[in-house]
């Protein structure tokens, strides 16, 4: 059976792209970096990191595998523990949920849409509003 994507692997994905020594080698070999450049030296991804991860570490074991089944209570007792809003919980969630949705479709082989919102990524421009459609795409033939 297929390994499922969860937030645990989530979180090591995030944590493997803010080592430092690792940005500084893939900002070397991406032009247009300046800009997340200076938000990594300015010490905020590592803020960043510890908000996501204390969210991440309030969470169950079941929860960690199944965001699906954290409801509203739930999402607002994650929040009030880790001293955020519930609507960065709930943000986490949805991030989560586009990256599964992305690494799905990138284990399938891929497609267009999937690649462009990749570059995005690359080119500084977070995309906080990605949806299924948005990161899959429209075409019917799919």
């Amino acid at each position: 059976m297929a390994h499922s994507f969860t937030l645990d692997d989530f979180r090591k994905q995030l944590e493997q792209i803010t080592r430092p020594s690792l940005l500084k080698r893939m900002l070397g070999l991406t032009l247009g970096m300046g800009e997340m450049t200076k938000t990594l030296q300015s010490g905020e991804h590592q803020r960043e990191m510890c908000r996501l991860g204390g969210m991440i570490d309030a969470m169950t074991p079941v929860e960690r595998s199944d965001p699906k089944s954290i409801d509203l209570g739930r999402r607002l007792q994650i929040a009030k523990g880790t001293g955020v809003s519930p609507r960065e919980a709930t943000d986490l969630i949805k991030q989560f949920e586009s990256m599964a949705t992305l690494m799905k479709k990138m284990a399938e082989g891929g497609n267009r849409h999937a690649i462009e919102k990749l570059r995005e990524l690359r080119r500084g421009e977070l995309v906080d509003d990605w949806d299924d459609d948005d990161i899959l795409g429209t075409d019917d033939d799919s």
